[in-house]
């Protein structure tokens, strides 16, 4: 009942969309294609088809958030602000993807390593260890 109420809002929403804000109107394609994929993953639900609802579900999603990138493309700020304006200097965005690399570098074999340990049983839920008492 949910999906058949958001789908009647979502359908409400295009037709303002068409009336009031024409410059975000241009990604109503996409939107199309996550109606369909939601009119989809109700359907294959009703047949008991849960791993083709998955697929459909997120079909409908990333086209929902393609479907807004192409409407506010070339905005950040409909109207206001563009991708242009609004991206910082060159030197800010080579420092950002430096320390994002440094991060990566530090944080994934700790990852990997965990998730290792996790797989093989080494690491299990429990209790904090032991005190010992000093003698």
């Amino acid at each position: 009942m949910t999906a058949v109420v958001t789908g009647a809002l979502a359908i409400a929403g295009i037709i303002a969309l068409h009336a009031r804000a024409r410059y975000v109107y241009d990604g109503l394609p996409l939107v199309i294609v996550s109606l369909l994929c939601g009119a989809g993953v109700l359907v294959m639900l009703r047949r008991g088809a849960n791993r083709c609802a998955r697929t459909l579900a997120v079909g409908a999603v990333v086209a929902v958030v393609w479907g807004w990138g192409v409407a506010h493309h070339p905005y950040l700020i409909p109207q206001v602000l563009t991708i242009d304006a609004g991206a910082a200097p060159s030197a800010t965005l080579t420092t950002l993807l430096i320390v994002f690399a440094v991060a990566a570098v530090l944080v994934v074999p700790s990852i990997a390593l965990l998730f290792t340990l996790v797989q093989r049983s080494v690491v299990t839920d429990g209790s904090a260890p032991e005190q010992r008492s000093g003698a």
